[in-house]
């Protein structure tokens, strides 16, 4: 992985192709047996409403809403329990509903929506996605309004 690209360098996938052609069982050894490649990314935006309840820890709390959404979907260090977010997961909302916890203890939050920014237009993410897919999220793709104004 190099930067925000989760994915890791060519050079790195041929020597994992490599190695395992070398150590594998026969069938992976011939030459079309195995070949590592990176994972599809499905970039996403997550929409939400806060109603804080101090109207002036908005800002505040817009940014940590930004960063914690971001970090739930970091493919290293994400998901509930650290250990980075799972190829072929799409987040429900349960899941991103606990990573704004620290944001619900001080602000009503609603019109949680995430659609994946793949396309053209803005569509709603598929249930389930494959196992080669990798949901991406950056802090700057998570959409904060105000409760009484609509997300940005």
């Amino acid at each position: 992985a190099r930067g925000s690209d989760p994915r890791p360098a060519p050079a790195l996938l041929r020597a994992l192709t490599r190695a395992v052609a070398e150590d594998g069982a026969y069938g992976l050894r011939r030459g079309a047996g195995f070949a590592a490649v990176p994972p599809t990314l499905l970039p996403v935006a997550v929409e939400l409403l806060l109603d804080p309840d101090d109207p002036d820890a908005f800002p505040e709390l817009a940014t940590e809403a930004r960063a914690a959404l971001a970090a739930l979907l970091d493919p290293a260090s994400g998901g509930l329990d650290g250990t980075g977010w799972r190829m072929g997961a799409v987040p429900a909302e349960e899941e991103l509903s606990a990573a704004l916890d620290s944001v619900a203890s001080r602000a009503n939050i609603s019109g949680l929506a995430i659609t994946r920014l793949d396309w053209e237009a803005e569509e709603p993410v598929p249930a389930s996605i494959g196992d080669h897919v990798l949901v991406t999220l950056a802090a700057a793709d998570v959409r904060v309004g105000r409760a009484t104004e609509p997300a940005p």
